[in-house]
């Protein structure tokens, strides 16, 4: 019986130390991956950086340390990574300024405002900012009008459409069918239920929807 209950004790001694060394290794792994993906770039003096946004910029990347244990790596850069490096190069005393090309970033209007955000504090570090590119959508030259200059390729375009707000109108409709249903609301501003209660857009609605535009 002590025999049997050394051999278990041994058993389990064994296993707890192999499962000890096994997340061991795993820590030093996380570690080393962590410390490698930052990587120190040798800037020249009088440096322009570049930034191109031709690419998908997500707000969470699998090489972010965020999550050293992730082994699936890509070479997306996020949106917090820009972010971090504009503000970075407005303290390095070598960059002078940035260069911008919008043209075509797989990117919501929320991500480039962001990114707009980091350029102003960027131009109010004193250094300038430029934008090129050899397309604009509505959204690119909103990113590049932080610019202090914009520049276009000559045989470049711009598609400028702005930006509307249009309210459906079913009350006539819905009358003319006979369909019924009743509508509660409070308030001048409650506008939601304005297409099924009137045949035209409320002053209250007005201001507010050019409120939102402008």
């Amino acid at each position: 019986m002590n025999q049997f209950l050394k051999f278990v004790v041994a058993s389990c001694l064994g296993v707890t130390l192999a499962i000890g060394a096994i997340v061991g290794i795993l820590i030093i792994i996380g570690i080393s991956a962590g410390s490698s993906s930052s990587k120190s770039v040798k800037v020249d003096p009088n440096t322009v950086l570049e930034l191109k946004f031709d690419n998908l910029i997500p707000e969470l990347t699998n090489n972010s340390q965020r999550d050293p244990f992730a082994f699936e790596q890509d070479d997306l850069v996020g949106l917090e990574d820009v972010v971090k490096t504009i503000q970075k190069a407005a303290t390095d005393k070598d960059i002078k300024g940035i260069l911008i090309d919008p043209e075509s970033g797989k990117r919501g209007i929320a991500t480039s405002a962001v990114i707009r955000d980091a350029l102003v504090d960027f131009k109010n570090s004193g250094k300038f900012v430029l934008a090129y590119s050899n397309w604009y959508s509505q959204g690119d030259y909103y990113m590049a009008s932080v610019a202090d200059e914009v520049y276009l390729h000559p045989m470049g375009s711009v598609d400028f459409r702005g930006f509307v707000a249009m309210v459906p109108f079913l009350k006539e409709a819905m009358d003319n069918i006979g369909i019924k249903y009743d509508v509660f609301y409070a308030g001048d501003f409650k506008s939601a239920t304005e297409p099924f209660r009137r045949n035209d857009m409320s002053e209250q609605n007005r201001l507010q929807l050019r409120e939102f535009l402008e």
